[in-house]
């Protein structure tokens, strides 16, 4: 049996693939907002703060359609230098 830290290392790789996989879907709102804790706080590039909130979950997904909404995927306006 793999030692707890391996189990823990391969889970937090696989939650990060799901996130990435969901970022990069058609529509990453539903998939994004199952993978985060109710109270998350998400930061994207060139978008302000996205607070969801724990005690509003049908608020969370809308505001997590508007913010993932496209042009969301065009990477090419992002720059790491700001």
């Amino acid at each position: 049996m793999p030692s707890m830290h391996e189990r823990i290392q391969e889970d937090l790789k696989l939650k990060e693939r799901q996130l990435w996989t969901a970022l990069t879907s058609a529509d990453p709102a539903h998939a994004v907002n199952k993978l985060c804790s109710p109270g998350a706080n998400l930061l994207f590039p060139n978008k302000d703060i996205v607070a969801l909130n724990p005690d509003q979950p049908e608020k969370n997904e809308k505001t997590l359609q508007e913010v993932l909404a496209p042009p969301f995927h065009r990477f090419d306006d992002f720059s790491l230098m700001d």
